[in-house]
């Protein structure tokens, strides 16, 4: 059994991250990771991740009425990345997505991704826009007919996985479209692949041939095993990795002594917190 670093590291890095998240705050109410010299872009990705980190550590909304004034600037937006991250800065807010009608009914106009052999791109984006379709319908409760969707998905899966070839990322996100969609794929062949990449001391790799460690990839493994009910085989190796990704900012990196942001940051909250859970 791997051994974790004393409880008291965790609690001063989950500490330091929250307060590299509320520094990253900017007098608009909006987040944005980059501020420096006055130069500053808040946007709704940085301020819906940041808000999502600091509810998972049971922290308030810093300036709350200024975050609602920020975000109501992008309302009417079509864009579905806008749409996902204004959904989650409401919830943050306390606000119901689901009761505002003119929301939802931007949200149920979008029409679905067509199938990766139609759009001709890469998987990996594919695979990207149908979770977002799915995922932005799911929270705010509009139905989603994803019989054609699963089907494509389910015409990509070779060797185990998803992706070109085969990798956790990619795997990871097909797994989420299908659970969205409320058929969760539990394959033996798919548990085999994933569990395959749980390696000692990076905890994850990204596919069956490569040896590499990043903060992203363990947060696809974390995920992905907790889709399909696999145990985590390197608890402690996959905390240390991610302890080492923080900077001296507090804010937490992909890699160690990578440059910081504030998606990696809340991504990194998410996966010490589900680390120490039972541990």
């Amino acid at each position: 059994m791997d051994r974790f670093p004393e409880s008291g590291i965790v609690v001063a890095a989950l500490q330091r991250a929250a307060d590299y998240l509320v520094a990253r705050q900017t007098p608009s109410g909006g987040f944005c990771f980059y501020r420096w010299g006055g130069i500053e872009e808040p946007n709704l990705a940085d301020t819906d991740h940041a808000l999502s980190a600091l509810q998972r550590l049971d922290l308030p909304v810093p300036n709350a009425d200024r975050v609602a004034a920020f975000a109501d600037r992008f309302r009417g937006s079509a864009q579905p990345d806008a749409l996902l991250h204004l959904v989650g800065i409401d919830r943050a807010l306390g606000r119901n997505p689901a009761a505002d009608a003119a929301l939802c009914g931007v949200v149920a106009a979008l029409s679905p991704p067509a199938s990766p052999q139609v759009d001709g791109g890469p998987v990996d984006v594919w695979l990207r826009r149908v979770r977002l379709f799915v995922d932005l319908r799911r929270r705010v409760g509009v139905a989603c007919d994803g019989e054609r969707l699963l089907a494509d998905l389910e015409r990509l899966l070779h060797g185990g996985g998803f992706g070109t070839p085969p990798n956790l990322i990619d795997t990871r996100t097909a797994l989420e479209i299908a659970d969205c969609c409320g058929r969760p794929l539990r394959r033996d062949d798919i548990r085999q692949f994933v569990d395959a990449l749980q390696v000692p001391v990076l905890a994850f790799t990204s596919t069956l041939t490569s040896r590499m460690g990043r903060l992203d990839l363990i947060a696809s493994g974390v995920a992905s095993c907790a889709l399909l009910g696999l145990p985590l085989r390197h608890r402690g190796d996959a905390l240390r990795f991610i302890l080492d990704c923080q900077s001296d900012s507090g804010g937490f990196a992909n890699a160690p002594g990578a440059l910081p942001d504030i998606e990696r940051t809340a991504a990194a909250i998410d996966i010490v917190l589900e680390l120490t859970a039972n541990a």
